[in-house]
């Protein structure tokens, strides 16, 4: 599996504690708008843009304790699953898939590193439990089975075309040369009259 670490933006809930504080800190601005609007009635203007950015911080801590969530960005390794064909973000500190996506044609395509590791994989998954077990060996390939000794036992090779001297070899029937029976040349038909 491909690994790989990258931001990604999450749906974060907050528990019940950071609602309280985050009503603390909306009570908090409340009381200090309402302080800034008072001094705002002796000395003017210059307090209104300190209200307004007073009033849109509390409008954003009035919509998180509101919905109860918001989207953040959290550090994830991101892993590629062949086996699976997707794409996985994993959050770092809880080990958790938090997104899931497609692989594209372009993510399919495997490097030598990558191609290895899912070699591995499928052979991991495709061991037989009985490591005793003697399965069908190539000739030649080298996987010939081996006594105790650890020396490739001898496998007779015998030739069973093999001619003996003096003996004429049998010939095989070719199926060409038979001939086929003499067929009659079919009539064509005549067309129906309506």
């Amino acid at each position: 599996m491909s690994e790989l670490k990258e931001y990604v933006e999450i749906k974060y809930f907050y528990s019940q504690e950071e609602k309280n504080n985050l009503a603390i800190s909306l009570a908090e601005k409340t009381v200090e708008k309402s302080e800034l609007e008072e001094e705002k009635k002796a000395s003017g203007s210059q307090y209104k843009s300190k209200i307004d950015g007073l009033a849109a911080n509390m409008n954003i801590l009035s919509r998180q304790i509101k919905d109860g969530w918001e989207h953040r960005k959290i550090y994830a390794r991101k892993r590629k699953s062949l086996l699976l064909g997707i794409w996985e973000w994993v959050d770092e500190e809880t080990g958790e898939v938090i997104k899931t996506e497609r692989l594209s044609g372009k993510d399919m395509q495997l490097s030598i590193e990558e191609q290895r590791a899912y070699e591995e994989q499928q052979r991991m998954q495709n061991e037989p439990i009985d490591d005793d077990s003697k399965g069908p060996y190539l000739l030649g390939s080298g996987d010939q089975p081996k006594d105790d000794s650890g020396v490739v036992e001898d496998i007779d090779h015998e030739d069973v075309n093999e001619e003996k001297p003096g003996e004429q070899p049998e010939e095989d029937p070719d199926p060409l040369d038979e001939e086929e029976p003499e067929q009659k040349p079919k009539r064509p038909r005549k067309p129906r009259k309506k």
